[in-house]
Order: structure tokens, then sequence, then C-alpha cells
């Protein structure tokens, strides 16, 4: 009887595993067709309506217009590309990092002033604060502001216009700390965990109304584990969302050290 019980509880446990996979499959796909679909249709439709003069002669104005356009949606779907073949680098355990001496506060800087035109496009007031220099050996520049910016321009998307965002630097006795808080939309408690993992969003109608396949955080968390540190994430629904990464100020060992 007990055997049986136990085998009873195994298939228990599989078919949730199962049907957790089939959820997520299912939610991939959701994402990844819009997020594929709508820079795919601008850039066919504006370049199509140039190709047949919609506007009269190429030497219209009008088309600076799509040209911007068609650059954005190729920028993001290449984003989108990258951030694939990240991931699927790091599953397979071939992403490469190299270990450097990087100052965590300049790049924390150079990174919020890349993000502050979109902030003040969207009328959200985006500033740094802290120490100017922090020292972090051992640690990948690339990555770090591949995380940095990912956080920073999350905030961004997530705060509503008249909002504010705050990126802030400090030194701990061993280790450097950046913080990017945000008074936006908020993460549900319960959903804290699940938005680091690859493909994952608070809610479903979250991508729908903001854009985003759910890879950046997952990719953040990935690279911070990477470099021996951390990411964690602490929100209130409605009020506002803290991404702190933490970086020992001698990073992982096991990279390979540029020259």
């Amino acid at each position: 009887t007990r055997e049986l019980e136990r085998n009873a509880g195994a298939l228990v446990l599989a078919r949730d595993e199962a049907e957790r996979a089939v959820k997520a499959r299912d939610q991939l796909l959701a994402n990844m067709s819009h997020e594929l679909r709508t820079p795919l249709n601008a850039i066919l439709g504006f370049s199509e309506m140039m190709r047949n003069e919609f506007q009269g002669a190429l030497d219209n104005p009008h088309y600076k217009t799509y040209v911007d356009m068609i650059h954005k949606s190729g920028t993001h779907l290449l984003g989108l590309v990258n951030q694939l073949l990240d991931l699927s680098r790091m599953e397979a355990g071939r992403f490469a990092l190299m270990a450097e001496t990087v100052d965590l506060g300049e790049l924390a800087r150079e990174c919020t002033a890349l993000v502050s035109p979109a902030a003040d496009e969207k009328q959200v007031a985006l500033c740094a604060e802290g120490v100017s220099h922090a020292m972090v050996d051992g640690a990948d520049a690339a990555a770090l502001r591949q995380v940095l910016l990912n956080l920073i321009s999350n905030a961004v998307k997530f705060t509503d216009p008249g909002g504010n965002v705050t990126v802030a630097v400090r030194g701990e006795a061993e280790a450097v700390v950046v913080s990017v808080a945000d008074n936006g939309i908020g993460i549900p408690e319960a959903a804290l965990k699940r938005v680091l993992e690859p493909f994952q969003q608070a809610d479903p109608s979250v991508s729908r109304k903001y854009g985003g396949a759910g890879l950046g955080l997952a990719i953040s968390h990935r690279l911070m584990g990477l470099m021996g540190g951390s990411l964690e994430l602490a929100s209130t629904l409605g009020s506002g969302t803290t991404a702190t990464i933490r970086l020992p100020v001698v990073a992982a060992e096991g990279l390979s050290r540029a020259s």
C-alpha cells in the first residue's frame, strides 16, 4: 500500500510538472508571436509604402519617419534575437565572460545616461546617485552593462509618466551594490521569483500592454550568478519595484582574464 501511495504521489508530481511545462510553452509561443510580429509588421508595412512611393517620390520628407520606424523595429528584433542566443549559450554552458577591473559606479552612471532619452520621452524622472567610483575586480564590463541597461530600462518602461526612477550605488565591506528603484506598477509578491525565470512575467496582460518576451530579468539573474553576484527584487504591487545587484569586490573566479 505504501509503495502504491508513493507511486501515486510521483505520478501526481510528474503530471503537475508536465502541466507547468505545457503552460510555459504556450506562454512562450504567445509572447514570442507578439514580440516578433509587431516589429516585423512595421518593417514590412513602412518599407512597402516606401517601395510603392505612397507619399510620392522617395525624396519626400515623410519617408524619414518611415525609416526611423523601420530602424527602431529592426533594432528591437536584433535585441530579441541576441537575448535568445545569450540564453541558449547559458543553457549550454557556453557563455564566456571576461575578467576585468570594472568601475561599477561609473558604469551605472553611463547606463543611466543611455536610458535618459527614453525616460525623458516618457516623462519619467531618472537620476543616478551614490558613490561615483566603486571598483570590482574579476567582473565582465559588457555583462554588467547588459544587466544595468536591462534593469534601468525595465524600471522606466513599467513606470507611468510623472514617476521616478533612481539608480543608487553604494559600497559595502566586501561588495558593491547597485539598486534601481521605481514607483511604477510593481510586482505581486507571489511572482517575484517567477519573473527571474525565462519567458515569465508577473501577469500575461503586462506583455500585451508594455511589451517584452520575459527574457531580460532571467538573463540578468544568470549573468550575476556567473560573476559570483546576485540579483534580488523587492516590490509592492501598485507602488513600485527595487532591483538590487550585489557583486563582491573580488568577483567570481574561473572567468577568462582579459589581457
